[in-house]
Formats: C-alpha cells, sequence, structure tokens
C-alpha cells in the first residue's frame, strides 16, 4: 500500500521510452540503449541463445541487430577486443585491479614494461569500451557489462574459453580435444568437487579456479603438468598443504600468480618460477612466509593485504633483494608494532611503490616517525580502518617539528573508523589553531594527493585551515573527496585568522581544489559550509568538479558560494538529499550582499541530472537576483520540496527536458498535469528567449517588441542586432531593455536612424554601483548614417568614467555628425577603428594624462576617411603610443596637423618616436600641411623595429619627400609595395643625405608605382631587386633621370623577377639606367610619351651586337637568362609616341622575342623598317601586330628570305593605320604564311598599292582564314584576297578618306600635345578633388 500511495502522489513526465525494444534500434541507437544501467531487458537478436524472451520479431531484423553489434566490435583495436573477451568470460563484473594482473601477465601491451603505465593504458581502454557501450560506466573500481553483452563476448571466443555462469556447479569437464585448444579456463563461483589429477591444455595461458564453495577442494601433485604454456594462475579459496603441487612450480613461463584466500603450508620451489612479475597473497594465511621470495628478481608487484603470517619474519631483509619491484601491498597487519612500518624504508628498491592497508590495529597510534617518513619515498597509497587507538598517522619526535616533513608522497588515503584520531601529525591543532584540524597549514606536503576517503572520524572539525597569501592552495591535485558520518566536522576549510575577507589572494593561488572532480558528503551532522565564514572571493576553485553529492548534512543552509557558479563549467550531476536547514545550492551568509557578476544569468553548460529530495527548507537554486540557466540539463527529481518558489530552479529551454519526476511535493504540484510542475520550477524561455539574430527594419517594427510583454529572458541569447530607420525609441530599447537582458550580445548595428542623437542612455546606471560594463560581450559596433548624432552615451564624463562598453574590439562611425572627442574607456580596448564622413569631429579621443604612452595598446587597424574638420588625434601633447598598430589609413583629412610625435605631425620635437613600431600597412590620401611624414630631425628616432610592407602615399601637396634617409636601413629588409601619387611638391622619394649615397638593397620589394609627382627631377632607384615584379612611372612631367644604384658587381645587374616595366606621360626623361640589366622573367614592356629617350632598345641591342661579335659561346646576352636569348619571356611590347626612338641600332642575329603575342608600334616617326625576316622567324607566338602613326615605316618586314617561308604561325590580328610612306608588308620576294589570320584593319595607308610586291606574287601566300578587312571599326571590304583588296583601298583612298574616314589626318606633334594636355588636366582635377 505504502508503494501505490507513493505512485498515487508521483507526477513523472518522460521523453524516453522505457519499454523500447533493442529491435528497432540503430547502431548508434545501440551504442546510446547501452549506457543505461538500468536497461535490464537487452537481447541480441539472431544470436543462437540470447534474447530469447523477445516473440513474433521479425528474422531479417534480428539479424541486422546482430549485425550491428559485430559492427561495433569490428571497429575496436585488437589490444580493446582481447580485454572486452577477456571482461565477457568474467560475466557481469570483474574488478580492475584483478583485470591488471592478468593483463600484464598474459603480456597484452607489447611495449609497456612499468605496472603503472600498464594501469594507465588500462584505464584508456576500458574508457574506450565505455564510450562504445559495451561495457557500462559504473564505477572505477570494477567493470560492469548487461548480461547478454557477456553471452555476446563468450559466444566470440567460445572455440577457445571455458567458463561457466557464476554459481553453476561444475558436473562435467570438457572433452580432451576442446581442452587441447582452449587458451582460458575461468571457473568463479563455481562448485568444483574434485580436480582431475592432470588437465592436458598445452595452449592454455589463464586458469582461474574459485574453490570458496568447497574449501575441502586439494590440488593434485601433477594437476599442472600438461599447462607448459600457462603464464596466469588465479586460485581462490583453496588449502595447499603441506607445500605447493610439484607440478605447479614447474610453470616456468608464469608470470601473474595469485594465491588469494587460500591456506597455504610451505611455499618451497617458488624461486623456480623466475619469470613471475605479480604475486598475490591476498587474504591468504600462511605458516611460514618463503624466504625464496627475494629470489622472483623479475617481481613487480606484491600483494600482502591482509595477509597473515604466523611465524614472525623480517620483511625488510626479503623485499630488499626485488630490485624491481614496483608495487607493494600491505594491510591487516594486527600485532604491527611502532617501529614495523618504518623497518620496511628499503632504499635498494628504487622503483618501489608501497600501498600500505592497515585494519584492526588496536594497539597502533601511529604509523610513522617523523624522522622516517621523509625516507618513504616508495609510499603511494594509505589505508587505514578500525584502529581504535590510531591518534596520529605521522608521529612528531621530540625536538622535531612539521617544517622537518619535506613531502608525503601519497596519492591514496583512506582513514576510516578512527575514533581516537587528532590529525594527521601529532602536532595536534598545528599551533596557533584552536580546533582539531586534519591536515597541516602552510605546507604543501601534500601535492601529490589524488583521492581523499574519510569515514568517521569523529574529533575533527576541519580538514585544513589555508592562508591565502601563501600563493599555494592546499590538496591542489586532488581529484577525489568523499567523507561520510565525521560528526564533529564544521568546515572543510577555514582561511587563516590573520587574513580578512578583504584580503587579496597570492597571484598563484589558483583556489582551493582546482583539480576536484567528484565531492560526495553523507552524514555531516555539524557541518555549516564548505568554507568557513567571511572568506574571500575566489577562495574555492572547483572548476573541475563533475559530481556533487550531499546527503544528510543538517546544519548546510546552501552547497556552495554564489562566486564558484562562474567555475562550474565541467560539472554533470547534482545530488542533494536529506539536508534540514538547506535554502538553496549556492548563496551566501549573507543575502543581501549581490555581487556585480551576479546580474548576469550564471550558464551550466554540462550539467544532466539534477535530484533533490527531503529539502524541507528548500526555496531555490540561488538566492533572490541571481539566476542559473541550464544548457544541457535532461533529468530532474524533486522528491518532497514543498517549499520551492516559482521558477526558482532558473532558466532552461524545455525540449533538452526528457524526464521531470516530482514526488509528495503537495504545496504545489500537479499531478493531473505534470507540464504545469515544470512551469513551477523553471522558467521556461519563450522564442525571444531563444533568438540569436534580431533585424529590425523600421520604427513601427521597434514599437512591437517594446510593447510587449517580454518574459526576464527575452533576448537572452541575442548576439548580433541590427536596427534600420529607427527613431528615438531605438535609445530606450537599447538601454532598458536590451541592457540587462542581451548579455550575449556580440554585434550592434545601427543604419539610416535620422532622428536618433545618442545611442545608449546611462544616466541612471552611473549610480549604481553593481554595473560596470554594458554588454559585456559586445566585440563590434557599427553606426552609419545618423546625421543627428552627437554623442554614443551621455555626455558626462563621471558615466564613461564608471562604465565600460563591453568588450569592444571592432568600431565603425561613418556618414554620423558626431563631434567627438570619443571617450577612452570606449576605444581604449579596441582592435579596429574607422571613422569616416563625420563632418563635425575634430579630435578623435579625448585627452587623458594617465593613458599618455599607452592608448590603443591593441590596436591594429586605424582608418580615419573623409573627415574634414579633423585637426589632432588627442588633445594636448600628441605622443600618443599605438604599439600594435599594423595598418593606418588617413584619407581626405585636409586640416589634419597633429597625429603623434614624430610621426604625421607639425610640431617640432627631440622625443623619440615608436608609437607605430609595428606599422605594416600605410595608407595617406588628401593632405595640403603636411612636408614629411616622419621628422628626421628626431635625432634618436627609433626604427629599429621597422615593419613597413605596404606604403602608399596619394595628393599630399607639400611632401617634399616619403622617407627620411634614417629609416633606410632597416627599411629595405620588408618594404613590399611602394606607392605615390600626386604628391607634386616631391623632390625625392628616398631623401639622400649627399649625391654618392647609396641605397642597399630592398630585399622584399615587388611594386614601384609614381604617378602626378611634378616635381620630381630624379628617381634614384635601390640596387638589386631580387623580388621586383612592377615599376610603372607616369605623368612626372620634370623627371629627368631614373638611376638604379649601380655600386655593385657586373654579374649582379639583374632583374631576376621583374615582369612588367612601364613608363608613361614622362617628357623630360632623357636617361634610364636599366639599359645595363638583364631581365630574364619580364612578361611586360610599355614606354608611352617618353620623347626625350633615344637610347634603351638602340644601346640594349649595340650590346647585344658587340657581344655577338666578341664571343658568342662563352657569355650570355644582357636581358637573357639562357645563352643566346634576348627578352625571353616578353610577352606584351608597346611603344608609343616616341619620336627619337629606333627599334634596332644593329639587329641581333640570336632568337628574339620568343614569346611575344603583342606588339603595339604606335608614333615612332624614326623607325623606317621594324624586323627582319630573319627575327619574324622568331615571333612564332605573336598574335597581335599594331603599327599605328610611324610616319618613316616603308616596309614592316625587310631583308631577304629565299624562297624559304616565313610563317607567322599564331598571328590573329593586324592593323595598319596612318602610314604615310608604307609601300608593302614586305620588302623582297617572301613566302608568307598566316594560317590564323582572321582580322586585318587597314586605315589610311595612301602608298601601299599591294600586301606584297608585284613580282613576288609567284610566291606561296596563304591566309585560310581571312575573308575581310576593316577600314574602320564597322566598314570592311574583300575582293577575294588580301593582295586584290588592298589595290582596291589605293585605288579608292582619296574616296574613302572623304567618304568613311572624314577625317585629315594630325600631325605627330599635335597628337602629342593633345595626350600631354589632356593628362594633365585629369591630374589636376583628381588632386583637386582629394584635397577639397
Amino acid at each position: 500500500m505504502a508503494a501505490d500511495s507513493e505512485a498515487s502522489a508521483a507526477a513523472v513526465v518522460d521523453h524516453n521510452d522505457a519499454d523500447s525494444n533493442l529491435v528497432e534500434l540503430t547502431k548508434e541507437e545501440i551504442v546510446s540503449a547501452l549506457r543505461d544501467p538500468q536497461m535490464n531487458e537487452v537481447g541480441i537478436y539472431g544470436l543462437e541463445q540470447v534474447g530469447d524472451q523477445a516473440t513474433g520479431v521479425n528474422e531479417e531484423v534480428m539479424e541486422i541487430d546482430l549485425l550491428s553489434l559485430i559492427s561495433i566490435y569490428n571497429e575496436l583495436e585488437d589490444e580493446v577486443r582481447g580485454i572486452f573477451l577477456l571482461c565477457g568470460a568474467y560475466g557481469k563484473s570483474i574488478l580492475v585491479n584483478d583485470l591488471l594482473k592478468y593483463v600484464i601477465g598474459l603480456g597484452v601491451f607489447k611495449n609497456i614494461n612499468s605496472i603503472d603505465d600498464a594501469r594507465q593504458e588500462l584505464v584508456k581502454i576500458i574508457g574506450k569500451l565505455k564510450e562504445s557501450s559495451l561495457v557500462l560506466d559504473h564505477d572505477e573500481r570494477d567493470i560492469q557489462m548487461h548480461d547478454h553483452l557477456g553471452g555476446f563476448a563468450k559466444s566470440i571466443a567460445s572455440d577457445h574459453v571455458f567458463a561457466m555462469e557464476r554459481t553453476v556447479p561444475l558436473e562435467d569437464w570438457p572433452r580432451e580435444d576442446f581442452l587441447r585448444g582452449c587458451s582460458q579456463i575461468i571457473l568463479e563461483g563455481n562448485y568444483i568437487q574434485k580436480l582431475p589429477k592432470r588437465l592436458d591444455c598445452p595452449n592454455l595461458e589463464l586458469l582461474h579456479l574459485d574453490s570458496t564453495g568447497n574449501r575441502t577442494l586439494k590440488i593434485p601433485d601433477s594437476f599442472f603438468e600438461g599447462m607448459v604454456n600457462l603464464q596466469v594462475l588465479d586460485l581462490v579459496g583453496m588449502v595447499i598443504q603441506p607445500e605447493l603441487p610439484t607440478s605447479l612450480v614447474s610453470l616456468t613461463k608464469l608470470k601473474t600468480l595469485c594465491l588469494n584466500a587460500c591456506s597455504l603450508g610451505y611455499m618451497t620451489g617458488i624461486a623456480a618460477l623466475t619469470h613471475l612479475e605479480i604475486l598475490s597473497f591476498f587474504e591468504s594465511s600462511i605458516k611460514e612466509f618463503p624466504v625464496e621470495t627475494g629470489q622472483l628478481t623479475h617481481l613487480k608487484m606484491l600483494d600482502l593485504s591482509y595477509f597473515q603470517i604466523d611465524d614472525e619474519v623480517i620483511l625488510p631483509k626479503i623485499l630488499s633483494n626485488l630490485t624491481e619491484l614496483e608495487e607493494l601491498y600491505m594491510g591487516n597487519l594486527n600485532d604491527l608494532e611502532e617501529t614495523c612500518l618504518d623497518q620496511l624504508i628499503i632504499d635498494s628498491i628504487k622503483k618501489l611503490k608501497v600501498i600500505i592497508k592497515v585494519k584492526k590495529c588496536d594497539g597502533l597510534e601511529y604509523l610513522f616517525s617523523v624522522s622516517k617518513i621523509n625516507k618513504f619515498f616508495q609510499l603511494v597509497e594509505i589505508e587505514v580502518s578500525e584502529c581504535r587507538s590510531m591518534k596520529n598517522i605521522v608521529l612528531l619526535d621530540s625536538g622535531t617539528t612539521i617544517d622537518e616533513i619535506e613531502s608525503i608522497p601519497v596519492r591514496s588515503l583512506t582513514l576510516q573508523h578512527l575514533p581516537a584520531i587528532n590529525g594527521f601529525c601529532s602536532d595536534g591543532n598545528f599551533g596557533s589553531h584552536d580546533v582539531p584540524t586534519l591536515f597541516p597549514n602552510e605546507k604543501a606536503l601534500f601535492r601529490p594527493l589524488r583521492h581523499l576517503k574519510l569515514i568517521s572520524i569523529s574529533r575533527i572539525m576541519l580538514l585544513v585551515i589555508t592562508a591565502l597569501s601563501n600563493g599555494m592552495a592546499p590538496l591542489q591535485n586532488l581529484e577525489t573527496m568523499e567523507i561520510l558520518d565525521c560528526d564533529d566536522l564544521q568546515y572543510l576549510f577555514a582561511i587563516a585568522k590573520k587574513e580578512k575577507k578583504d584580503h587579496k589572494a597570492h597571484e598563484n593561488y589558483g583556489g582551493l581544489l582546482p583539480d576536484l572532480r567528484q565531492l560526495h558528503l553523507r552524514n555531516l551532522g555539524k557541518l555549516r559550509s564548505i568554507v568557513g565564514l567571511n572568506h574571500p572571493e575566489g577562495t574555492l576553485g572547483f572548476k573541475m568538479l563533475n559530481q556533487l553529492t550531499i546527503w544528510s548534512c543538517n546544519k548546510l543552509r546552501y552547497v556552495l558560494p554564489l562566486y564558484v557558479l562562474e567555475n562550474l563549467q565541467q560539472l554533470e550531476n547534482i545530488e542533494i538529499s536529506d539536508c534540514e536547514m538547506l535554502e538553496r545550492i549556492f548563496g551566501d551568509e549573507d543575502d543581501t550582499q549581490m555581487r556585480k557578476s551576479d546580474l548576469i544569468p550564471h550558464q551550466l553548460t554540462k550539467v544532466k541530472s539534477l535530484i533533490l529530495e527531503k529539502l524541507p527548507k528548500f526555496s531555490g537554486c540561488c538566492q533572490d537576483g541571481c539566476m542559473v540557466e541550464w544548457l544541457s540539463l535532461k533529468k530532474v527529481r524533486v522528491v518532497k520540496c514543498d517549499m520551492i518558489q516559482q521558477g526558482s530552479l532558473g532558466m532552461i529551454e524545455r525540449p533538452l527536458l526528457t524526464s521531470v519526476e516530482v514526488i509528495e511535493c503537495n504545496t504545489w504540484a500537479n499531478y493531473e498535469h505534470p507540464e504545469i510542475n515544470i512551469i513551477h520550477l523553471f522558467r521556461l524561455t519563450d522564442e525571444l528567449s531563444r533568438l540569436e539574430e534580431l533585424k529590425i527594419k523600421d520604427s513601427e517594427e521597434l514599437r512591437k517588441y517594446m510593447e510587449m510583454e517580454l518574459e526576464w529572458s527575452s533576448f537572452r541569447k541575442l548576439k548580433i542586432l541590427e536596427a534600420l530607420q529607427c527613431d528615438q525609441e531605438l535609445t530606450k530599447f537599447l538601454s532598458t531593455i536590451l541592457l540587462r537582458r542581451s548579455h550575449e550580445l556580440e554585434e550592434l548595428t545601427i543604419e539610416n536612424c535620422k532622428l536618433l542623437e545618442q545611442v545608449f542612455d546611462l544616466e541612471n546606471l552611473a549610480s549604481d554601483t553593481l554595473v560596470t560594463r554594458i554588454f559585456p560581450n559586445l566585440q563590434t559596433m557599427r553606426l552609419n548614417g545618423l546625421p543627428k548624432l552627437n554623442y554614443i552615451c551621455n555626455n558626462d564624463p563621471k558615466i564613461w568614467g564608471t562604465l565600460e562598453l563591453g568588450n569592444l574590439g571592432k568600431l565603425e562611425i561613418i556618414n554620423c555628425s558626431l563631434k567627438g572627442p570619443l571617450p577612452t574607456t570606449l576605444v581604449e580596448k579596441l582592435v579596429k577603428l574607422k571613422i569616416e564622413s563625420c563632418k563635425m569631429i575634430e579630435q578623435v579621443v579625448e585627452e587623458n594624462v594617465e593613458m599618455q604612452g599607452r592608448l590603443f595598446c591593441n590596436l591594429d587597424d586605424l582608418q580615419l576617411l573623409s573627415l574634414p574638420k579633423l585637426t589632432k588625434f588627442n588633445s594636448g601633447h600628441c605622443n600618443l603610443t599605438i604599439p600594435n598598430l599594423q595598418s593606418l589609413r588617413i584619407e581626405k583629412c585636409p586640416e589634419l596637423n597633429a597625429f603623434t610625435t614624430g610621426f604625421l605631425s607639425n610640431q617640432i620635437t627631440n622625443e623619440m618616436m615608436d608609437a607605430c613600431l609595428k606599422l605594416q600597412t600605410l595608407k595617406l590620401v588628401g593632405s595640403k600641411t603636411f612636408e614629411e611624414i616622419w621628422q628626421d630631425k628626431v635625432s634618436n628616432i627609433n626604427i629599429t623595429d621597422c615593419e613597413l610592407k605596404e606604403v602608399e602615399v596619394d595628393s599630399f601637396s607639400r611632401l617634399r619627400y616619403i622617407f627620411p634617409s634614417s629609416m633606410l636601413p632597416k627599411l629595405s629588409e620588408k618594404l613590399v609595395t611602394l606607392v605615390v601619387r600626386n604628391c607634386s611638391s616631391l623632390s625625392d622619394v628616398f631623401q639622400l643625405m649627399s649625391e654618392n649615397h647609396s641605397i642597399t638593397a630592398f630585399q622584399n620589394l615587388k611594386i614601384v608605382r609614381l604617378k602626378g609627382c611634378d616635381s620630381l627631377q630624379r628617381l634614384l632607384l635601390p640596387c638589386n631587386y631580387p623580388s621586383l615584379t612592377e615599376i610603372d612611372i607616369s605623368d612626372c612631367q620634370s623627371l629627368e633621370y631614373i638611376f638604379m644604384d649601380t655600386q655593385i658587381n657586373a654579374e649582379e645587374k639583374c632583374f631576376p623577377n621583374l615582369e612588367s616595366i612601364v613608363l608613361e606621360n614622362l617628357p623630360m626623361l632623357s636617361s634610364f639606367s636599366l639599359e645595363i640589366f638583364e631581365f630574364p622573367k619580364l612578361h611586360k614592356a610599355r614606354i608611352v610619351y617618353c620623347p626625350a629617350i633615344e637610347t634603351f632598345l638602340r644601346k640594349v641591342l649595340a650590346k647585344v651586337s658587340n657581344f655577338i661579335d666578341k664571343d658568342f659561346s662563352s657569355k650570355s646576352p644582357p636581358f637573357g637568362h639562357g645563352k643566346g636569348r634576348l627578352l625571353p619571356q616578353l610577352e606584351e611590347l608597346e611603344l608609343s609616341d616616341l619620336p627619337k626612338m629606333r627599334l634596332w641600332n644593329t639587329e641581333p642575329q640570336i632568337p628574339v622575342f620568343e614569346k611575344l603575342t603583342s606588339l603595339k608600334i604606335i608614333g615612332c616617326g624614326s623607325i623606317e623598317k621594324l624586323f627582319s625576316v630573319s627575327v619574324a622567324r622568331h615571333l612564332v607566338d605573336l598574335k597581335s601586330l599594331t603599327v599605328y602613326k610611324c610616319e618613316s615605316m616603308l616596309h614592316v618586314l625587310h631583308g631577304r628570305g629565299g624562297r624559304r617561308l616565313c610563317r607567322f604561325e599564331k598571328l590573329e590580328t593586324l592593323v595598319l593605320k596612318h602610314l604615310p610612306r608604307l609601300t608593302c608588308f614586305c620588302e623582297n620576294g617572301l613566302a608568307l604564311d598566316f594560317p590564323e589570320l582572321k582580322m586585318v584593319r587597314v586605315e589610311d595607308v595612301p602608298n601601299m598599292s599591294t600586301f606584297m610586291p608585284i613580282f613576288m606574287l609567284p610566291l606561296p601566300f596563304w591566309t585560310p582564314k581571312l575573308n575581310e578587312v576593316y577600314v574602320t571599326y564597322v566598314n570592311k571590304y574583300w575582293r577575294g584576297d588580301l593582295n586584290e583588296t588592298i589595290k582596291y583601298l589605293h585605288k579608292d583612298h582619296e574616296k574613302l578618306k572623304k567618304e568613311v574616314w572624314k577625317t585629315d589626318q594630325s600631325s605627330p606633334g599635335n597628337s602629342l600635345d593633345r595626350y600631354k594636355g589632356a593628362a594633365e588636366s585629369s591630374l589636376q582635377v583628381y588632386a583637386d578633388e582629394l584635397i577639397s
């Protein structure tokens, strides 16, 4: 009846189908289902003798389920499979320590030699089995699996493993042929009537016989003779007297021997087991401990736990010979003398790890003396239980102090049922403290301790008293803590009296228990708090806490302080039960004290299970004003908690909950409608609560949100907000509704809000000491098109002096009427700042004396664009430091006169300039104030760390030079791109101290572009550009000389990677020293309107000619990178408006222009013949040829070719325009072939009567794809072939000139004048526009 009553008072909401049958599950669902230890009906259908409970199941589905499980098994690694099969052979469970002994004996881990390494590897493999759900995630001490999974494992190994279900009597042994192939025999808990005299199992590796059901069972002397390969022998509950069987001591391959709970006689002959690594006498009794054990020199583990010795022996003498011993287990030494454990200090065993277990030693008062504990470096585990006289673990000798203990290496400490204990050491209360404390204070003695278990330690009131100023928290590596039935324990930790609540912790303190994973507290009737009263925030760590269990702690009002909430990101399970006074899970002694961070809901990201039972005063998760948000909570159980307030457990999304159980909460529970109980317990998030992105299109939509009845959780997850065309109500929406809710807001964009005067109104928050940061996660803010915006926030320095705007990293202000300057607190953490088209702003940052020299320490990208009234960056002295600035753009800020000391400043200073040491990209456009960018007057200018890679300067009308001479040494190592445009006063790019000044090599420079620098008369470029790819110089009216620094060796005069040269509109340029360099990779050459140049190609070709005449075989020509090649990679060549230029002086007799695809010769009045037949035969890639306005041109081709064919294989386009003296394409007899020629344009060529001379017509002349000749872009003619068409055009030339072309040919001089005038006019308009 009681059960029925409880069931009737219960209300359950469960979305998991408890009756789910494995037959319906996929492979992934099988893995998930097997993780539930409550799932008892696990059927593996399709496996013989497994899953017989199921009826009426489709055979095909059965087979699929079995295959799915086999697939999971097959995905395991070999070692993992072997251990899974071994676990399955043992049935439902096996102890991890036993499994470790077996796998070491079987040699499962091939490359692991130490016990501890093997243990760690085994833990990893068990973890993999748990991940695959082939074993249950139950306990660290044993491995459990579903019965049918054990059957599945047995079925796989059934051909070589003999194992029976526990408690089933062994009636008959298997057949002899099976035993001969058997590798494992496991009989645990099976009644064995009698053993055969001899068991013939030559392949047997593991034998486990448990005879606790038949204590009279004896082992025949020859029983083991047929087991020559046995490696693991585990005998339990046997009577082995008077001595070991002869056949046992002959097992020379045996590595693990466990004689547990056995009655042993004499162990004569055990020394013959020379390969033995593990020996266990757990809970066994023996008449005489075998001295021969000292001869087992390979022994690594010796287990003497609860081992009874009838004869007194001296263990150290025996153990000292076991030099490979790593682990020693001892316990239940009933007649232990005071000094016995001191005698166990064995210096000769360096690898030894001692594990001591002492039980029911009522005469024992301590374990160690302080003089010996420092030598006991092998000790890793202590377990002391039921020793009624035990006062201390360590005794302080007369005249000794706790300070003499160097360290205690124990990793695991268990103390239980010790009614007389008053401390770990006999120093009692450790000096000044007046309460019994377990561990000494202010000592890092227990740094290795990982596991602590205390049961029924009644006299201890504190675990440890810690001092925050020490810099090291006690028990800092502890992972599990279990404390039960300690009646006098009041606090786990207390703060030293000398340290007050506001005492500042040492920077290395880190908090108590930073690595604790599991905390279990049970039946602690006087426990008031984890940490004593008035402790500072940060005292507790708990950052790794995973499991929290509190039972029957009746004095607790809260479990953990509020500040710990921020640390609990690994917590998964909370269980609290039978705590009469508990009011909250998280709280403080003074509920009225709210912290600033408590205004932000605390997220518990991994908690999956919450159990609250029998808590009569429990009202909620936290105190009023603080909120918890559960992000992973699935299962909730609430029993007899009548005082829980509405929504007090915190916030959650309803779909997360899969099971909510409410039992006997009669004051508020609704058992007919369980969903109501969920609404009572939690604040359910609505659609707005899940919203992460919001776009408000106009004021009407904004009003809808402001008029809504919003939940406390609304907009809680909002990360991105975009507001468009909103009125002044937007300020209210941001400042009153979102400010206290949207703590996750990361990106805010406000555009085209014509009436908005300020973004935030924080006047009411300025006096609230709990608020110091608004929108704490805000990273990006964009303000665009706000013509009435005066301020981002209230124009009150007091407000900005106390409030910060998130973690703002990126700020953009575009087209706003913002007057500035911006508050320091708003922008001091910025990474990117962009201000554009703000016509009223005069200054960017307010003056702040405290920030001088360190403002903008994070800023790496700064853009100031189109700010016509901007005069300075900050007020006062401009010694601003932006140490990490990498990119700077200042464009169209004509009034700017002070950026920072020594850089873009007209203030004369002698201070060192180090404001922008990491600057990589600099773009400056439109200024009429600066004569220099970097002041070279600064005598101690710091340019040792110059990082400049890209420099672009445009329309700086007063600028005299770009780089001062002092910058050149370091600049040459980093600079990649240099662009200078429209700097009309520029006289030098590089400031040189003298005419003989040499510029060092620019190793990384790739691009040089200069345009519109009319005062520039000479340009000295550095030597040896190994990376240079482009030179582009144009519209520099006064430029006369382009010099390369020639102070280098002749063999270094090469541009190995130069791809493009452009020289355009340089009317005064007469000297160009590039002619002495080589260009093996040049792709493009363009020389336009440089009328004074007449030496470039002429001298080059002259040099080639001289070279050929002297010695062609031993040297490489200029411009080449291979023997006998001229400009081997050139693809585009344009020579335009060069009246003095002659292409060839002496035509080369080597391959030339082999990759040329486009050739344009325009306005070159001195060229009579373009190239010879020998050159033409190398133009195999030429696709386009244009000859235009060359008044002296007589022929394109000249020279004799005989009857050898001249083939223009790829030529597609041929343009001949305004060539008054041209008579025909080629001069002499020559066979021509144009297989791809498709487009020919002939315009105003009055003297060309035929394409080829009349006397050449009998020679081959082929244009298969040509069927038209253009005379304009539109008009075209065709008279059967090219020659006939040219004849026709010549005959009607005057008619075409009047009717088709309709223009008079202008002279070259007039053409060049028009080009020059148009260029100058265009540049002037562009410069004026930028400056204005």
